[in-house]
Parts: structure tokens; C-alpha cells; sequence
């Protein structure tokens, strides 16, 4: 979490590098074909195109590497917004926290499986934030983190800034017919 004086700002997802496998192949392709003239002797097409080919790979695979989800609060003006950071550059628009009071810190267990869908055994616990309308009608989904200590330091800061009041959710259940 960065507190930049009027300005909060922090990741939304801990995964904010998820997409960093695909961008990591998508670089292993662009050095790929950089290095396949220098790898065939007999080429049957000119290598220049093949290199230009290379950089606007590498370049697609940079943009995925260094683009993250934020989220962004202006504490003087009492507004928010969700924003991709790409290249230094933040796309969002701004929103007023108005109908919004209430903050919920929500924990889950993940079960994981292998793939005959038997558990494995292993499981982990990941802390998700959300802001709620006072009548829980609306929701705005905030973070989340395998770091307890970090989603609620970003809860604490939040309330101290803003005043929500800590709430709990409990969602309604769908109840399935059998067959």
C-alpha cells in the first residue's frame, strides 16, 4: 500500500503479476524468433520482418508484464476508482465513495484438487475487501491477499480516512433442487 499524502493507493489483486507466466512466454517467443536467423542458416524469408515480428512481441509481452489493477482513493476529495497502471500511466475513472459506509473484511478457505477433482489436501486462506452500501445492496469489491496483516492495515487505514464502519456480510443462499 503506497499513502502518497491526499492519495491511497494500493494493488487489488495479490496476484498482480497473474498475468506474469503469459508474459514471460510471450517474451520467450519474442527471443525465439530473434534468435532464428541466427539459428537456420537457410532461411526462406527475409529476417528483418521476422525481427520486427520480435520486437512487437517483445513489446506486447512487457505491456502484459508491467500492467496492475489499482485502486486509488483522493482522501481530500472523497473519491475512488479502480485504474490499470500500464507503462506508468494510470486508465480509470473517478468515483464518488458516497453511497458507500461500510467495510467487510472477508475470509476464505481455498480447497485445491488435482485433476480427478479429489482433494489434495492442501488449502489456503486469502483475506478479500469490499465496501458496501448501508443497506448491502451495493458492493465494490476492494482486494484481496493471502496477507492478513496487509488487508487489514488497508482496512484500518480506510476507516481512519473515511469513516466506514466495519460490517459483516452474509451472503444469501441459493437453495438447488435435487434431481
Amino acid at each position: 500500500m503506497e499513502d502518497h499524502g491526499d492519495y491511497i493507493e494500493f494493488v487489488r489483486d495479490a496476484t498482480a503479476g497473474r498475468f506474469s507466466f503469459t508474459a514471460n512466454i510471450v517474451l520467450l517467443v519474442a527471443l525465439g524468433l530473434l534468435a532464428l536467423p541466427y539459428l537456420l542458416e537457410n532461411l526462406t524469408f527475409d529476417a528483418t520482418q521476422l525481427q520486427i515480428v520480435a520486437g512487437a512481441t517483445g513489446l506486447l509481452g512487457l505491456l502484459i508484464k508491467t500492467t496492475r489493477t489499482k485502486v486509488q482513493f483522493d482522501i481530500r476529495e472523497k473519491k475512488m476508482r479502480t485504474h490499470n497502471h500500464v507503462f506508468g500511466l494510470r486508465l480509470g475513472k473517478w468515483r464518488k465513495i458516497e453511497p458507500l459506509t461500510d467495510i467487510c473484511l472477508i475470509t476464505k478457505k481455498y480447497q485445491f484438487s488435482n485433476q480427478r477433482g479429489m482433494s489434495d489436501g492442501n488449502s489456503s486462506m486469502v483475506y478479500e475487501l469490499f465496501l458496501f452500501s448501508a443497506d448491502k445492496k451495493q458492493k465494490y469489491y476492494l482486494m484481496w491477499t493471502p496477507e492478513k496483516e496487509v488487508a487489514e492495515k488497508i482496512m484500518k487505514d480506510l476507516q481512519r480516512h473515511f469513516r466506514f464502519e466495519e460490517t459483516t456480510y452474509t451472503p444469501k443462499r441459493v437453495l438447488r433442487e435435487r434431481r
